[in-house]
């Protein structure tokens, strides 16, 4: 892993996209994994890439795996006003994994970053998305919602109060359960 810590940013980049670009799911994921250890220098490229490479990934595992490294944390709110824009139209868009994207990039974020404008666009997304039936995205606003209430959970309790008949079943549950217990779910006995 160490080898590639060399890399500019433009190199670098070029190496996540020849892996996303792959045949197989281990060579797409390897992105992911080298995104998470890449140098603050490296996660210093276009996010706009990030709208090529989900064009070749399927499934939660990929999308996941590269969408939810370190990047996500300390890259979407540096670069908040290029990464508002993408997530904006990932959540918009007919490929299912790029709006899955759009929810699932701020997971991680919002369980480190105190932003609300974060916050408010993943909530804006997880209303917009609420309505699709979908496994990859109803697990999706789930484990968003989840994510939002270490540091964002008035925000959360409001939203819940406002919108938990428009959200998937399995959103509401689990989002509802962590509010009372802390968990996902509960034991049963």
């Amino acid at each position: 892993m160490a080898l590639h810590r060399d890399l500019p940013a433009s190199k670098f980049s070029a190496l996540l996209t020849s892996l996303i670009k792959g045949k197989s799911s281990t060579e797409k994921c390897m992105a992911g994994i080298l995104l998470d250890y890449s140098t603050r220098d490296q996660r210093k490229f276009d996010p706009a890439l990030f709208n090529t490479w989900l064009n070749y990934l399927e499934g939660w595992v990929e999308v996941d795996t590269l969408c939810t490294s370190r990047y996500s944390i300390t890259e979407i709110h540096a670069q908040w006003k290029d990464w508002k824009l993408q997530i904006n139209q990932f959540s918009k868009s007919k490929n299912i994994h790029k709006r899955r994207a759009s929810l699932v990039l701020f997971c991680h974020s919002l369980r480190k970053v105190d932003d609300d404008r974060l916050a408010i666009v993943a909530l804006q997304n997880v209303k917009r998305l609420s309505s699709e039936n979908e496994v990859l995205i109803t697990k999706a606003i789930s484990w968003l919602l989840r994510s939002m209430i270490k540091l964002y959970r008035p925000m959360v309790e409001v939203f819940m109060e406002e919108h938990s008949s428009s959200l998937p079943k399995i959103a509401v549950r689990e989002t509802l359960t962590k509010l009372k217990t802390g968990k996902k779910t509960t034991t049963r006995k």
